[in-house]
């Protein structure tokens, strides 16, 4: 279902399609321009589901940290409370405040909107299902798809409303289960697994491989974080996965009120709730691209333009200005895969339609993006991880520093957040910054300036921080780097002559 929003300031027109903030962040930029909006009849649910697990966690953190004794029974029933109607509007009304604050700005710019079903029909027009059953038809000279993703949902795992969810679905819990199976350890499993756990639930995390968000961390910072989910009580199962839906049709079965997880390996493990999130498949489906010859992969995803035959096309979107094989039509957001992050969504849509209509001064998404994850601990980062360096033969050093070295840590305890960061030798330019602890997602941005306009160890080690803050952890984490630096230089000046 889609909002369908219409104002004339410019003859350009624009139809913008999805959900979630894209599509807004997209409208604003071109606010001064004629639009035309359709955006989904509700926030995305994967970004609510995110903010949700984001406030509840930060909640059930907030809440383990006062309750020294950790009483599991205790934690149960204050997260019960939160699946009550009257404490359930706590993050619903961060995503009503979000849909009113551009709603608003719509109004202001002259848009009036229709709810309803799209599908492009061709480079310039828009058909329109409302919900009333009758076809409305509109134009207009540029398309915007930001359609978003929704969970994967295999064959042989029985989803249903009470027992066995998926990213969204889990929204609608309605009831805390005593023990939970999360199959998936990416952002949104690792993110789950530890707001459950902080609320009383016995979890189990099942991952296909060794390490969790294995192709995003840093090697050192998940093992870190691997290490705390295990202390916190939290059972890893790696390595494992689910067989092939032609191996066993139903490996996650609902059985008398607990549900039954059969692994490839063949062990079984019987919970009461599991949580299916391994994947997202492209909101494409039935939207009229693949008809106007627009690549789409099997997952739903629009294939970007590259000679990879598996995750790109000859075809397949400009990576640099979102501009499909069909001129009128732009694509952004996570219908176009990684990194499928909020933040860089919402700069997709601004890009593509300063394209779209001759903006210049955005030409460009920056090169180097921050993740912020929002497990507990917190986990953020931007830039290379000691592995890319590795591969890259790229010669570095590495300073780290503990929260618990400083006071702002001891005060907030936590003791063992921590930030690291690597730099290249002997130059000493930084190359990437890893923060795990709290406010982990707000730290790195301090990393990132320094990445964004190619900063080095100088700058912290310059720099004055207020104390006491957990800004300052940045400049000890840099001192102890320096030693091992200025060794690289000594080595390369003696090389040199």
């Amino acid at each position: 279902m889609f909002f369908v929003s219409r104002f004339t300031l410019w003859p350009a027109v624009a139809l913008l399609i999805g959900c979630s903030s894209v599509p807004s962040a997209a409208t604003n930029q071109a606010t001064d321009i004629a639009t035309l909006t359709a955006q989904a009849d509700r926030w995305d649910k994967a970004i609510v589901a995110k903010d949700r697990a984001g406030i509840a966690s930060n909640m059930a953190e907030d809440f383990r940290q006062i309750d020294g004794a950790g009483n599991v029974e205790t934690k149960a029933s204050f997260v019960q409370g939160l699946l009550e109607p009257e404490l359930q509007i706590n993050p619903y009304t961060v995503e009503e405040f979000e849909i009113r604050l551009y709603g608003e700005a719509a109004l202001l710019s002259g848009r009036t909107r229709m709810t309803g079903t799209a599908r492009i029909v061709d480079p310039n027009t828009v058909q329109v299902t409302c919900s009333d059953g009758s076809v409305q038809t509109v134009r207009g000279k540029i398309i915007l798809v930001a359609t978003g993703s929704t969970p994967a949902r295999p064959k042989n795992v029985l989803f249903n409303e009470d027992n066995i969810f998926d990213a969204t679905t889990v929204l609608e819990m309605k009831r805390l289960p005593v023990s939970m199976v999360v199959i998936g350890g990416g952002v949104i499993g690792s993110e789950y697994v530890c707001l459950f756990n902080a609320l009383g639930v016995k979890t189990t995390l099942v991952h296909p491989k060794a390490r969790v968000m294995d192709s995003l961390l840093d090697g050192e910072i998940g093992e870190e974080f691997m290490s705390r989910m295990r202390r916190d009580g939290i059972e890893l199962r790696m390595n494992e996965s689910l067989p092939d839906t032609t191996e066993d049709p139903a490996a996650v079965v609902s059985e008398n009120g607990h549900v039954n997880v059969t692994l490839k390996s063949g062990k079984v493990l019987t919970t009461d709730a599991v949580l299916y999130v391994l994947g997202r498949d492209g909101n494409t489906k039935n939207l009229g691209l693949k008809e106007l010859g627009i690549p789409i992969d099997q997952y739903g995803l629009l294939l970007k333009k590259g000679p990879h035959p598996k995750r790109e096309s000859p075809d397949g979107f400009d990576p640099i200005t979102f501009q499909t094989k069909v001129p009128s039509i732009y694509v952004a957001g996570d219908v176009i895969g990684v990194p499928a992050l909020a933040s860089t969504s919402m700069e997709q849509g601004r890009l593509a339609m300063c394209h779209a209509f001759g903006l210049h001064y955005k030409t460009k998404l920056a090169p180097i993006l921050p993740a912020g994850i929002f497990t507990i601990p917190e986990i953020s980062q931007a830039g290379k991880t000691e592995e890319q360096c590795k591969n890259a033969n790229i010669p570095y050093v590495v300073g780290k520093d503990k929260y618990g070295n400083h006071a702002r840590g001891q005060i907030i305890a936590d003791t063992e957040g921590m930030i690291k960061m690597i730099f290249e030798a002997p130059s000493g330019k930084l190359l990437g910054v890893h923060v795990i602890g709290e406010i982990a997602s707000e730290l790195v941005h301090i990393g990132l300036a320094c990445l964004s306009f190619g900063g080095g160890i100088d700058f912290f080690i310059h720099t004055v921080f207020n104390y006491p803050t957990l800004g300052d952890v940045y400049k000890y984490a840099a001192y102890s780097a320096l030693g091992k630096l200025n060794e690289a230089r000594e080595a390369a000046a003696k090389h040199e002559d």
